[in-house]
């Protein structure tokens, strides 16, 4: 009798696309995504250093403006600039900068070689022997802007050499050119990680598909095995047959018993069956949220648990009319269907529905919806389940309110109310108005907090931010940026405001309030620096914000020297 053999021509078909499969994938991605990748990411860097090296040019052209028009002098303009670019840092260790030169070519700033500062850089090279300050006024000459490549040192690291890309462009009225650059060496470093990890992943790939693999094959042979034992039996069995060809009596009881056999295998197969079922309908019914099935073709609920509908409810009914009420499926912002995704990627998805209840409260839930295929691969019918998410969501709304409000007076903080100034100021560019920024310091909150106590202090610093309330609109962007610093940005559409009115109008509210018959131990008296920002100046926030606590301090510094003198 022969054995059982499971030899290379059964291998071949199960092993082979496995590894053509690794071999395009592993191409795929070293030979086209990775340089294709290297090449992105390194124009997204350039894109980054050209709209960097804008930023500091529009410094330049800000304070240019200031000379033309007589604020400065060309030496206190081109000096102001200095200082604003020498002192700027940007990237993840914050030790990126800007550099000035000019067409000598002659160093005029630099924060990591002020050896250099004043001198002509005609013949300075890198290691290379580039003469790359020349090439930054050959770049400027011929195109106005650029990138330059050269060796330079790590930063603030002189011991450090290593190849560089820098940006420039020059700034005409000046003569100087502005730049910044980076550096290649975190290019390479991002290209190097990405190649690990596609190595990492190529061989976790191969490891798997080996293992299943593997599986295949061990199927295939105990399947092949199982068929010549089959056959093998089979033969035996009609050798048999052969010798009991006139006991034909015994044979018909043998094929009885078989028979038997075969529908006591049935019976224990439908109860096998049955338990199951009931095991799927008590865990479908188990669930503590809506659980159905839906036919693609009409949106008709197939099976449900109790849970989406009492008793039968749900019978006759799509999954839109039974969830919303309504005859058409869902696709609007607030419903966006899932059995359309699902049918479009054949992929299980999860969306957000905005349900409202029996009162008109708005509440959230989590849709997720499961693909059932038919044996072509088709999407025929969607298991759909949702889950409240209501308390999440609030929960979430409420954290978001929290990092942009001050927790004491409710007025935004720092950080909220610099990103909505920001926007105010854009918006504005594109409007005809005056904005004013009024930076409040409450005068004797030490000596309430250190004669009084500090829950004296807390009840002034919220009685000051109903005060600014009660000032000015709720248009006007009202904030607490300090222990007791507050400041308003207020929008003058009309142009009847002034310096003089605001601070009137703000110091006639602390009046009232301090004649008022409020039982408070203390007076509540505020120091007010005004700045104003008019159609033609492109001033950040930031800079308002500066200026104008500048002036606060001009004005409570007088007082101060009032109150000695007296």
């Amino acid at each position: 009798m022969a054995s059982f053999v499971f030899g290379k021509k059964e291998l071949a078909p199960v092993i082979l696309p496995s590894l053509l499969a690794i071999s395009l994938t592993a191409i795929t991605a070293f030979y086209y995504f990775l340089p294709g990748y290297q090449q992105g990411l390194l124009n997204k860097k350039k894109e980054m250093v050209r709209e960097l090296t804008q930023v500091a040019w529009n410094i330049l052209l800000s304070n240019e403006k200031k000379e033309r028009s007589g604020k400065l002098s060309r030496k206190e303009a081109q000096n102001a600039a200095i200082g604003q670019l020498r002192d700027i840092r940007y990237g993840e260790e914050n030790k990126d900068y800007y550099w000035i030169s000019d067409q000598q070519p002659r160093l005029i700033m630099h924060p990591y070689r002020p050896d250099l500062v004043g001198d002509d850089l005609t013949d300075f090279t890198d290691p290379h022997g580039k003469r790359l300050f020349v090439e930054f006024a050959n770049v400027v000459k011929t195109s106005d802007a650029g990138f330059v490549d050269y060796m330079w040192q790590w930063k603030d690291d002189p011991k450090k050499i290593v190849p560089k890309l820098s940006y420039v462009k020059g700034f005409a009225p000046w003569g100087w050119i502005i730049g910044t650059g980076i550096y290649l060496e975190d290019v390479e470093k991002e290209i190097a990680t990405l190649s690990r990890n596609l190595f990492r992943l190529a061989i976790g790939i191969l490891l798997v598909v080996a293992a299943l693999s593997a599986f295949v094959v061990a199927q295939a042979v105990n399947a092949q095995k199982r068929r010549f034992l089959a056959e093998k039996k089979l033969l035996e069995y009609q050798i048999y047959l052969e010798q009991l060809v006139d006991e034909r009596t015994l044979d018909l009881q043998e094929v009885n018993k078989c028979l038997q056999d075969e529908v006591k295998e049935r019976k224990q197969a439908e109860k096998t069956i049955t338990v199951q079922n009931e095991f799927l309908n008590t865990v479908i019914e188990s669930l503590s949220y809506p659980f159905y099935v839906v036919n693609v073709s009409d949106h008709t609920i197939v099976m449900a648990n109790s849970y989406t509908a009492h008793g039968d409810k749900w019978k006759n009914q799509t999954c839109h009319s039974l969830s919303h009420g309504r005859e058409n499926p869902c696709g609007d912002d607030e419903h966006g269907c899932p059995m359309h995704e699902v049918v479009k990627t054949k992929k299980p998805v999860v969306l957000e529905h905005i349900h409202y209840d029996k009162d008109g409260r708005k509440r959230y839930f989590e849709v997720h919806g499961y693909p059932i295929f038919d044996d072509a691969g088709n999407v025929v019918q969607m298991i759909e389940f949702s889950i409240d998410i209501n308390e999440r969501k609030i929960l979430e709304e409420k954290l978001k309110e929290i990092s942009l409000s001050d927790e004491l007076t409710g007025l935004y903080n720092r950080r909220g109310f610099l990103t909505l100034g920001r926007k105010q100021l854009l918006i504005a560019s594109r409007r005809d108005c005056i904005h004013f920024l009024l930076y409040i310091d409450f005068d004797n909150m030490k000596w309430i907090n250190d004669t009084l106590g500090h829950d004296i202090g807390d009840k002034a610093l919220v009685a000051t931010s109903n005060i600014l309330r009660d000032t000015f609109r709720q248009s006007d962007i009202i904030g607490r940026i300090g222990g007791d610093e507050f400041v308003v940005l207020m929008e003058d559409e009309s142009g009847v405001d002034c310096e003089q009115t605001l601070s009137k109008r703000l110091t006639n509210k602390l009046l009232q309030w301090n004649n008022s018959d409020n039982q408070q131990e203390f007076k509540l008296s505020v120091s007010i620096g005004i700045a104003k920002r008019s159609l033609e100046e492109d001033e950040s926030i930031e800079d308002l914000l500066s200026r104008a606590d500048r002036l606060m301090y001009e004005i409570k510094k007088g007082k101060k020297s009032f109150n000695d003198m007296s």
